[in-house]
């Protein structure tokens, strides 16, 4: 229980210790009867709690192992509350990972399980996955699934993990050229985050508030433009200068969580606005420091696309012999960093 709740405060490096002790002692046959006590077997919630959080911490791979293991335990255990739990664990860590049609087929299940035991608030959580799944791949119902959840889990009084599922909305809006929308539902996220202490997420709040900003400059410019009879003006400058502030607040919330994947993210979406203000170098040197750092993970949607921004960041740098143009170089191993 601490480590769940150092986790949802952003203590990942702390939380990651409780969760892992606590599975080290878990015995099944003697920890049986706790989902009668707890509603929750130690196990499967060590398991999923630890999964999310080495995503947190820049080790997908390993969060991926783990929540293979606890989907193995529930399975075994075969207890509605803790397959319900399990599945939407997995579901959002798809979601992180940028799995789409993954985390689709984990919110179903969980749906299922959840609509078949009354299992209201996990009914509600994989509901709004499996909206957020359904929007990645471009499907309309995406959005509607996601407020119908948002509004579900409200009705139960749970506000843990709600501002998180607020942001996915407002990506969600973002994709869908509403930025506005999207921008008041992130102002009610960092409200909640900062007024319940909910923080795990916080840095992406940020970061998509930056590149929502960057989206209604843009806009903006365009219509701008266009009334004037002029070409299109591709952005507003000090637009750039508050989307820059809320990325380097995004990174600065990241490295005191010890949140790699989400420093990343964030340190991609400054590398892409810097060279607009003459500053690619600058990104390409941030960018490769963050990169730098991962040994492991290159596979998943995140590292692909930095080590793609990287290369084109580099390209007016690489020589012959320079193997940083090149996909498959083998990154600096920097963990004291």
């Amino acid at each position: 229980m601490t480590g769940v709740v150092l986790a949802q405060m952003g203590e990942f490096a702390l939380a990651i210790e409780h969760s892992e002790k606590a599975f080290s002692q878990y015995d099944p046959e003697r920890h049986l009867d706790d989902v009668f006590y707890y509603s929750q077997d130690p196990g499967v919630g060590a398991l999923c709690h630890a999964a999310w959080t080495l995503w947190f911490l820049g080790q997908p791979d390993q969060a991926l192992q783990r929540m293979e293991e606890g989907l193995t335990l529930a399975r075994q255990l075969s207890e509605p509350h803790g397959l319900a739990h399990a599945f939407f664990f997995a579901a959002i860590l798809h979601q992180l990972r940028r799995e789409a049609r993954l985390a689709q087929e984990c919110a179903e299940v969980a749906i299922a399980v959840s609509s078949e035991h009354g299992l209201l608030m996990y009914q509600a959580h994989s509901t709004i996955a499996r909206g957020w799944a359904l929007s990645e791949q471009g499907i309309d119902e995406g959005i509607e699934q996601m407020r119908l959840g948002i509004a579900a889990h409200k009705a139960t009084g749970t506000e843990v993990t709600r501002s998180h599922f607020l942001t996915l909305l407002a990506e969600a809006l973002e994709k869908a050229r509403q930025p506005e929308q999207a921008l008041c539902l992130l102002e009610e996220a960092l409200d909640l985050a900062n007024q319940n202490g909910d923080r795990y997420y916080l840095a992406e709040l940020y970061r998509v508030k930056g590149e929502l900003l960057l989206m209604q400059a843009t806009g903006r410019g365009v219509s701008r433009a266009a009334k004037r009879g002029k070409a299109v003006v591709e952005s507003n400058p000090p637009m750039f200068v508050q989307a820059e502030g809320c990325f380097n607040q995004s990174i600065k919330i990241a490295q005191q969580q010890k949140a790699k994947s989400l420093e990343l993210r964030a340190v991609m979406s400054l590398a892409r606005l810097l060279p607009k203000q003459g500053r690619k170098e600058e990104a390409r040197r941030i960018l490769d420091e963050t990169y730098g750092w991962f040994t492991e993970g290159f596979d998943t949607a995140d590292l692909i696309e930095a080590r793609a921004l990287l290369n084109d960041l580099s390209s007016t740098r690489a020589t012959a012999g320079d193997d940083r143009s090149f996909p498959g170089r083998k990154p600096r191993t920097s963990r004291g960093r």
